[in-house]
């Protein structure tokens, strides 16, 4: 267990905002979500309850901007890798590298951010938003890709379910070996590029094979 910090100084207004989220990143992953409470987080920080609470009324709202930030920096990180891609099917095979490479890059932000029940939801407070919340349109760039590669005409793109629906499946795939990979030491065994690769190829000959109405 990490031993109170000393108390810091002030600092600028988005300094601080991301010292916050910083410090809860690390009291979030070593005393667990649950358990944490505003105040152990500062004690645990060194930030004070009442200069927490100017920049986030809960620890929702804290564990949602880890969160946002997180969505960021995945959807820069698919949008850069699906730019050199020559078609669809590229495309959705960089996009899917990109996650796994997410995940592996930052496993406790990765946990933090896509085991949370608040994935999906709009930030707390902003009801304005709903429907805009960072998850829903990291989704919504994969569902592209998937549309994409069912009907590579964007004005023939008429199995938006279709789309959906695999793109979920696609999600659920990746997730499952990027949390595989990130927690089980030693998986895969047959190596990280051979399962990715075997993965790609399900995903895409499932794509391929769907039955159309």
């Amino acid at each position: 267990m990490s031993p109170p910090a000393k108390k810091k100084a002030r600092g600028d207004g988005h300094e601080r905002y991301l010292e916050i989220i910083g410090a809860a990143r690390q009291v979030f992953n070593e005393h667990g979500y649950r358990h944490t409470t505003m105040r152990r987080l500062a004690e645990q920080s060194g930030i004070s309850v009442a200069a927490i609470y100017i920049y986030f009324d809960s620890k929702e709202a804290i564990l949602a901007a880890i969160r946002d930030q997180a969505f960021l920096e995945l959807n820069r990180a698919t949008q850069r890798a699906v730019a050199l891609a020559k078609d669809p099917e590229e495309r959705l095979r960089a996009h899917l590298r990109a996650y796994l490479d997410f995940a592996r890059s930052d496993p406790e932000g990765y946990r933090l951010t896509f085991r949370s029940q608040l994935i999906f939801a709009p930030r707390p407070g902003r009801p304005a938003e709903a429907g805009k919340a960072p998850g829903l349109e990291a989704f919504k760039i994969l569902v592209d890709e998937v549309a994409a590669l069912i009907s590579p005409e964007p004005d023939h793109r008429s199995q938006e379910n279709d789309a959906h629906v695999w793109a979920e499946a696609a999600w659920a795939a990746i997730h499952g070996l990027s949390s595989l990979v990130i927690d089980v030491p030693n998986f895969p065994a047959s190596g990280l590029d051979a399962s990715f690769d075997a993965l790609v190829t399900m995903v895409i000959s499932g794509i391929r094979a769907r039955p159309t109405k």
